[in-house]
């Protein structure tokens, strides 16, 4: 896992989990969130084709970490497109706060009866050269000095570092991130967008749209074996 504070090493780890988080610690809880993912009782037992869920609310005492009194919902599935936003968009319909969302991918073999055999884990790499470092933020214009830390800190890996605001980088340095040479390590920073200013003649405003385009560059790079991960501007 990732920790807190340089040298910012972007493990592969950390860029094969997608956070977003509301306050609290995130680093800690995303921590606890994904070493409990494996091998909980979740995961031990999944047939071909199934999802395995499990809600709980996890305590020091009985399972070694705590989510601050939240109640944690592990889904155990084979990954696809849109996963976590679907998952994400049944919460809301429930009416549930969804405060920190944890990604983790592994790879594991399992028998014929869906039983958990062994797990694969990445390599805990850190970027260096002739990677490069690409922070994309899709925020609020006036915010782009905020990024400032977030640069610095992937300064101190030796990389070249570029950023750039969304969605405008997509028309021009957004094609090399998808097309170009597999060197780059990609964080994408999200803010609060704020009251809905709408778009005449459209049934979305401007806020719903530039999230969209950050959901689908985020999927896009995915979907191209980019690592990838997204943070919220308040946790840079």
């Amino acid at each position: 896992m990732p920790v807190a504070g340089p040298p910012l090493g972007f493990p592969v780890f950390a860029t094969k989990n997608t956070t977003r988080v509301a306050g609290g610690d995130a680093i800690a809880d995303a921590a606890g969130v994904a070493l409990a993912t494996y091998p909980a009782r979740t995961a031990e037992s999944r047939p071909q084709g199934t999802a395995s869920v499990h809600v709980f609310t996890p305590t020091l005492a009985e399972h070694g970490w705590s989510a601050g009194g939240h109640s944690v919902a592990e889904v155990v599935t084979d990954d696809m497109p849109f996963l976590v936003d679907s998952v994400v968009m049944e919460l809301t319909r429930q009416q549930r706060d969804v405060h920190l969302v944890v990604h983790p991918q592994f790879d594991v073999t399992r028998d014929l009866t869906g039983r958990l055999e062994s797990i694969a884990c990445p390599d805990n790499e850190a970027a260096s050269p002739p990677d490069y470092v690409c922070i994309q933020a899709f925020i609020d214009p006036v915010r782009e000095a905020e990024l400032e830390p977030l640069v610095d800190r992937a300064s101190q890996t030796g990389c070249v570092v570029t950023h750039g605001l969304g969605p405008r980088y997509l028309h021009s340095t957004g094609q090399l991130h998808k097309g170009g040479p597999p060197e780059g390590r990609f964080v994408q920073v999200v803010d609060d967008s704020g009251d809905e200013l709408a778009i005449p003649d459209r049934p979305f405003g401007f806020g719903k749209l530039i999230r969209a385009q950050a959901d689908g560059d985020l999927a896009s790079l995915r979907e191209r074996g980019r690592p990838i991960v997204r943070v919220n501007l308040e946790e840079v």
